[in-house]
């Protein structure tokens, strides 16, 4: 599909295509999308929160299983990291799907210890 071609991003020197997307309408309605358009996406580091996240996940939740959650995002073979990555980084109206989980996951990776190379920093 069109919007999958457009998923091209850069490994080193060479591009690759992104072989999965959340659905076919994962940057529709993008607040990054480049002059309003849906196939050109910026997806540098922002200076703010965009209004997608605003709307759907600015919101402080309790880590009910810190652990369950993160190996859940991690686990590869889900694709759970790829959805909630490209919601976030695309700032789309999907990111509402996962609104929850975003923010149960971030909730969970501030209720850890900070640890630098396996070291608790103190």
């Amino acid at each position: 599909s069109k919007m999958t071609k457009l998923m091209e991003f850069h490994t080193t020197s060479r591009y690759t295509t992104l072989a999965f997307l959340p659905n076919n309408d994962a940057l529709k309605g993008s607040s990054l999308a480049a002059d309003g358009g849906d196939d050109m996406i910026d997806f540098l580091v922002t200076n703010t929160k965009q209004k997608h996240y605003l709307a759907h996940c600015d919101e402080v939740v309790e880590a009910k299983d810190p652990f369950g959650t993160i190996n859940k995002y991690t686990d590869h073979t889900t694709k759970v990291f790829a959805h909630v990555n490209l919601s976030l980084a695309a700032d789309s109206p999907v990111i509402k799907d996962h609104a929850q989980f975003i923010k149960e996951l971030s909730s969970s990776i501030l209720s850890q210890p900070l640890l630098d190379d396996g070291y608790l920093v103190t």
